[in-house]
């Protein structure tokens, strides 16, 4: 049967069960709380009542309003609705602004949702904060938002931070220095162990909490050798953080082997992606460097990485077959993370810098073989051929399945069907939106109600932001160039992506600004 034949009965399908599913009472305002949405990385809202693709049009949605910050958010704002702050009831969304290089203060602000005016907190970090990328994340029980920052002056040391989200005052104990020890022979050891680097640390991917205990993971702002790739646990009690596990990625010389990166590298990169949970075990992707993983070693540089929950050891692992040629070209599986695909136990991760997407079965995720990829599947997906940061999201459409989109640079939003019952993507849809070249590549987000009226959000590096109707994004909504003068975004930054939540969409641009859209007043 053709493919396209396929994806179109798939989506006839879809209407069909969308017609006899009853619509459950969807909680009265829910919260955006940690990077694209969920734990499972999938960047979808599915509470979103307001917005449509009956109500997204350029005469009835466009610019409301636009928050001012001090520097520019690097990740994604964040959504808290019915906090009680200053004596009064708010909607509030937050963000974590880096210093970016310019010396303006960095920090945190908290603003109303759902009007332009002053922040209703804010507070600077201690020392201010070199260039993080990493969204925070909220824990609603405590109302604590969990982060990372990075020293300006001193010696560039790593704090995890716990801040009351009601006032932005620091919670007992915190911040706590970020510190680790793994034994190791790796480039940059001391006899025989490597400590956590300060200077050669940065934490790109957003936070991750996961019962009760908090993850981060660290590669480098460049490759400036010696790096390695860590990933952290910690619990916090109220009064101090505790310190679970350590895990360094490549801890272990290479000797031997026709690589560059024979002693370190395995960042975690992730383009801004937090860390991934099924709320069993911890998934993430790891960049160009060192790999013995093949031949019992310990270095798991361009994986897919299992990670124990709490001393985060590996416990299961995927590489490429060309992972060796493709490290040394700089070529980084890593680039992107890894979203848990709705429903079942299927990772994947677009945007590889080599061309190629894989979908890793979590259950058994394959290992190593040079003659071919041993994962579920391949595909090709064109490697980014401008700014990295592309970052795949997916939307359950129920027993079938799910949509799976992607916008690489110079390339049309791909929007690929993956089929539940064969775990495997069976097509492309037939559709693909003109979204390309100038614009192409940047961040996206899904907004639902269930599984139905699903909008595709797409903020383009040309500083556009579109909305597509998310079973079909060759039918576009709206997009902020339809109106300029009045909808127009401006620059974009490096790993930003849209939060839309109860009617409104808050995009953060690259001048320290947060539009907000939504519909207009008539």
């Amino acid at each position: 049967m053709p493919r396209c034949r396929i994806a179109l009965m798939l989506v006839s399908a879809f209407f069909l069960i969308s017609a006899h599913v009853s619509a459950a009472t969807a909680p009265i305002a829910p919260s955006v709380l940690t990077q694209h949405n969920n734990n499972a990385r999938t960047g979808v809202n599915p509470l979103e009542t307001i917005l449509t693709p009956a109500t997204v049009a350029v005469a009835t949605f466009g610019k409301l309003f636009t928050l001012t910050l001090s520097s520019n958010v690097n990740g994604q704002v964040l959504y808290v609705p019915a906090l009680k702050i200053g004596g009064k009831i708010h909607n509030v969304v937050f963000a974590y602004c880096s210093n970016n290089g310019n010396n303006s203060p960095c920090g945190l602000f908290a603003f109303d949702a759902e009007s332009e005016g002053p922040a209703l907190w804010n507070c600077s970090l201690p020392n201010g904060a070199q260039y993080t990328t990493g969204t925070p994340a909220i824990d609603p029980a405590s109302k604590t938002m969990y982060l990372v920052s990075k020293d300006l002056n001193d010696d560039g040391s790593n704090w995890l931070h716990a801040v009351d989200i009601l006032d932005g005052s620091e919670r007992p104990g915190s911040p706590v220095k970020i510190t680790g020890v793994a034994q190791g022979m790796g480039a940059g050891n001391q006899g025989g162990k490597l400590g956590f680097p300060a200077t050669h640390a940065n934490s790109r991917p957003g936070v991750l909490i996961e019962k009760g205990l908090i993850y981060i993971a660290f590669a480098f702002n460049s490759d400036a050798h010696p790096y390695h790739g860590w990933v952290f646990c910690y619990g916090y009690d109220g009064s101090s953080f505790t310190q679970k596990g350590v895990l360094c990625t490549t801890p272990d010389p290479d000797v031997g082997k026709p690589q560059n990166y024979s002693k370190d590298g395995g960042g975690i990169w992730q383009s801004g992606k937090g860390l991934a949970s099924d709320g069993k075990a911890i998934y993430c992707t790891t960049g160009n460097g060192s790999f013995t993983a093949d031949t019992g070693g310990r270095n798991f540089s361009m994986c897919f990485l299992k990670l124990h929950p709490v001393d985060l050891q590996v416990m299961d692992y995927f590489a490429e077959a060309k992972l060796r040629s493709d490290s040394d070209a700089d070529l980084d599986l890593g680039n992107c993370g890894p979203l848990i695909i709705p429903g079942t136990t299927v990772l994947f991760a677009g945007a590889t810098k080599y061309g190629r997407s894989h979908l890793v079965d979590t259950m058994a995720m394959g290992h190593f073989n040079a003659d071919k990829d041993a994962c579920l599947q391949t595909l090709s997906t064109p490697a980014p051929g401008g700014p990295v940061g592309e970052n795949a999201v997916a939307w359950n459409v129920g027993p079938i399945g799910s949509f799976i989109y992607l916008w690489n640079p110079t390339q049309q939003v791909a929007q690929y069907v993956f089929e539940a019952a064969k775990r495997a993507v069976v097509a492309p849809m037939p559709g693909k939106s003109g979204l390309s070249s100038s614009g192409g590549g940047g961040g996206l987000c899904v907004t639902s109600n269930g599984m139905s009226n699903g909008i595709l959000w797409c903020v383009g590096m040309d500083g556009v932001v579109h909305a597509l109707d998310a079973m079909d994004v060759s039918k576009e909504l709206w997009n902020s160039s339809q109106n300029p003068d009045r909808d127009g975004l401006g620059s974009v930054g490096h790993f930003q992506f849209p939060t839309v939540v109860s009617g409104k969409a808050y995009i953060p641009t690259g001048d320290g600004k947060i539009v907000v859209y939504g519909l207009l007043k008539r």
